[in-house]
């Protein structure tokens, strides 16, 4: 099946495979079904990504409702950067065939299949962008910190 799949899509590109089917070139039958289950195949997929897409904007909501309660806004920022990290930094996995995904999801099927040192690998990326955004984060917040301690020490001064 891997095989086939591998070999449908050498042989049809979609703008390829679109135009002969328009201009009746794939009058072969075992063509037309080949690129019946390979656009099925890509629409299994983009509702899956659709799906995905609208879990993330939900969950984040959730995310963003649940950090209203946190009283510092470095520590809301911190935590739905972390979510952001973790279900929308891409990857392109390999096996069976070629496909991007989430790295996390990536990342958790290599290491059923390769191991533990091929799914860090994976994580990577993911762990720098967290590493870089907590930095800014921190940075911000430091900046946030010093500005209202700088306001509150200017206000008795204007009033005196």
């Amino acid at each position: 099946m891997r095989c086939e799949v591998r070999l449908v899509a050498e042989r049809f590109s979609s703008r390829r495979a679109l135009g002969e089917l328009f201009r009746g070139s794939l009058t072969h039958h075992s063509d037309l079904l080949e690129f019946k289950y390979l656009m099925i195949y890509q629409d299994i997929y983009w509702t899956a990504a659709v799906a995905y897409g609208l879990g993330v904007i939900g969950f984040w909501l959730v995310v963003w409702r649940i950090g209203r309660f946190l009283p510092w806004r470095p520590l809301r920022w911190w935590i739905t950067w972390i979510y952001l990290c973790v279900v929308l930094t891409p990857w392109q996995g390999t096996e069976p065939e070629p496909y991007y995904a989430p790295a996390i999801i990536v990342a958790a099927f290599d290491f059923m299949d390769v191991g533990l040192d091929a799914s860090l690998a994976i994580l990577m990326p993911m762990l720098q962008a967290m590493v870089v955004g907590t930095l800014g984060i921190v940075i911000l917040g430091i900046v946030m910190r010093l500005r209202s301690m700088k306001q509150v020490d200017e206000t008795p001064r204007e009033a005196g």
